[in-house]
């Protein structure tokens, strides 16, 4: 039986870009932020090693001021833990566009490490979230 010890650092956050695109007439937005199209680079990785993995989102929202991202991750072994909030970096005044993180996940333990991604606005809003699963083997 393999066991899994999580500490803060296990899993580190870094935005590291927001690259705004325009979509039309956007007043009628909702000021609540939603989100669509989680991609990751890579979906698996080696068991035992803590790859940084980046990903990136689409996202909407009315008022233009999502301002935190955060990551939950459960291990196999049904462990869960969010990391958050991680600052949003320029996203500020954009009302859509993609945002992109990284993020090490200690992969200490084979099996689907199921992911949940979300964003919260400067009001406290807190967006879908959207799933995702990488795999060690």
């Amino acid at each position: 039986m393999t066991r899994i010890r999580w500490r803060r650092r296990a899993l580190i956050l870094a935005v590291v870009a927001g690259a705004a695109v325009g979509c039309g007439d956007d007043r009628d937005l909702s000021p609540i932020p939603a989100l669509r199209a989680l991609r990751f680079e890579t979906t698996t990785v080696a068991v035992g090693t803590t790859p940084q993995l980046a990903g990136s989102f689409s996202y909407l929202d009315g008022d233009a001021d999502v301002s935190s991202l955060f990551i939950e991750v459960t291990t196999p072994t049904a462990q869960a833990q969010t990391v958050g909030p991680s600052p949003a970096e320029n996203v500020a005044g954009h009302r859509s566009g993609t945002l992109a993180f990284t993020f090490t996940l200690n992969a200490g333990a084979a099996g689907a490490y199921a992911l949940a991604v979300w964003v919260v606005d400067a009001l406290g809003n807190e967006s879908n979230h959207l799933a995702a699963t990488i795999t060690a083997q």
